[in-house]
């Protein structure tokens, strides 16, 4: 009895098997780079910031493409492997160049331009709103003692914002609102969106130095930045931070109530550095995350929430900072002012 033939198998296309192959490969390696760069900042060997030098590397991306599509289809197809080459190349070059020393706070400005800062002051019991946006590159904010004014009114220094911003690259946007708020930011933000064009300056520079006596409200988004905030000298009523992709301090003066901290964000480094002797609680969302604190705190079974033994003395309407973040594949150090290492 005869048998059936047996079904034939379909052809085998080599090219699709190779378009397949060097995809994967091109893939696996850049998968390889990023994970290599995580387990060197979770170890502490390399700062965070490192991924704001990582990030002018994506022009090698589209290269990598370029050259798979050309020699993809030819009998040198094993040039493909440029591309996925490249990328290894630029990361190790970029990680073993990057000097940590540069954490330690952005670069000062020379030359640039001065932006004179002048807004109203807010209603009365009203506080005064700082929405700050910036993005890709160095930022230091300065809160200043305002100077008093003269006469009978000598004990009273100006409300709402005053000051001066110095700044090089892009020009910042500066406005003024009615009731006693200021917003800096780049031109590029919309709706909390930073539009990054792909040949734009990357290297802009602003140093504000900003007085006021009215209670602050402090909203602010970072992205890909290097930042460094001293706001001992504003009465703080509350922070709001957006953060990614950045290095990020902030020095906080004593608090004048119970004052809450907010962060979000990812892979960033952030340093809190709180006056000695001040109460302050932590809570944090995610797990995902170092936190390194030099004083001494109770916590809880999960590790979820941290009170500073300064709260132990205080009363239970003593002021405070409360931090509240959920910053999952970051660094957060809390320190203490005088007590830096």
């Amino acid at each position: 009895m005869a048998t059936a033939p047996a079904a034939a198998r379909p052809a085998i296309d080599p090219l699709r098997n190779r378009r397949r192959a060097y995809r994967g490969i091109s893939a696996g390696i850049t998968l390889i780079c990023v994970g290599a760069v995580l387990l060197l900042n979770t170890l502490g060997m390399v700062g965070w910031g490192v991924w704001f030098d990582l990030l002018k590397l994506w022009p090698l991306v589209l290269i990598s493409i370029g050259v798979r599509w050309i020699f993809v289809n030819s009998r040198a197809h094993a040039f493909c492997l440029i591309g996925p080459a490249l990328v290894a190349l630029g990361t190790v070059w970029v990680v073993s160049s990057y000097d940590s020393a540069a954490e330690k706070g952005p670069a000062a400005i020379s030359g640039g331009e001065t932006i004179d800062v002048d807004c109203p002051a807010p209603a009365p019991g009203d506080t005064a709103h700082l929405d700050l946006e910036f993005a890709a590159g160095s930022l230091r904010l300065y809160s200043e003692k305002g100077p008093a004014t003269v006469g009978a009114a000598s004990s009273l220094v100006a409300t709402g914002f005053h000051g001066t911003l110095l700044y090089s690259g892009r020009e910042p946007r500066h406005t003024c609102g009615g009731s006693g708020s200021l917003h800096l930011g780049h031109d590029t933000w919309d709706d909390g969106v930073h539009i990054a064009l792909p040949f734009g300056d990357w290297e802009s520079r602003w140093e504000a130095r900003l007085y006021t006596s009215s209670p602050v409200f402090l909203e602010m988004k970072l992205a890909a930045s290097n930042a460094e905030l001293d706001l001992r000298a504003f009465t703080l009523d509350r922070v709001e931070v957006d953060v990614a992709a950045s290095r990020l301090e902030l020095q906080l003066g004593q608090a004048r109530g119970r004052v809450p901290v907010r962060i979000h964000g990812a892979v960033d480094d952030l340093r809190l550095v709180i006056p000695e002797g001040t109460c302050y609680t932590v809570s944090r969302e995610r797990i995902l995350s170092v936190l390194d604190i030099d004083d001494r705190v109770s916590k809880d079974r999960r590790w979820k929430h941290l009170t500073s033994d300064a709260c132990a003395s205080a009363a239970p309407d003593a002021p405070r900072y409360e931090i509240r973040y959920e910053l999952p594949v970051s660094s957060v150090t809390i320190e203490t002012e005088g007590r830096r290492t």
